[in-house]
């Protein structure tokens, strides 16, 4: 439903983490009744962190990622931000970690 040609670019469709995420924001539209412009900020949020992380396709590799992955993540992504768009990005890769 929220995907867009941008994960098809990435060669995401079919993987593991394309199904998570594809399931989060189903999750986020269909039962926490957020916007479609919130969903698409936490989808752009998520798939660029995804991507940084270069995980392999298995469910495994969700569970792996460390706090210091996160934490560097955050601050190298969140300087170039301003605070408000750093509270979204915190909170959709809090949710989406809870999701998983």
């Amino acid at each position: 439903m929220f995907t867009s040609q941008k994960h098809k670019e990435c060669n995401w469709e079919g993987s593991y983490q394309f199904k998570l995420l594809t399931e989060y924001l189903d999750f986020l539209c269909n039962h926490r009744g957020l916007a479609k412009g919130t969903i698409c900020i936490r989808r752009n949020d998520v798939t660029s962190f995804l991507q940084s992380l270069r995980l392999h396709n298995n469910s495994e590799d969700i569970g792996k990622i460390s706090a210091r992955q996160i934490h560097d993540y955050v601050i190298k992504t969140a300087k170039r931000m301003n605070r408000p768009s750093r509270q979204h990005l915190v909170s959709s890769i809090r949710t989406f970690l809870r999701f998983c």
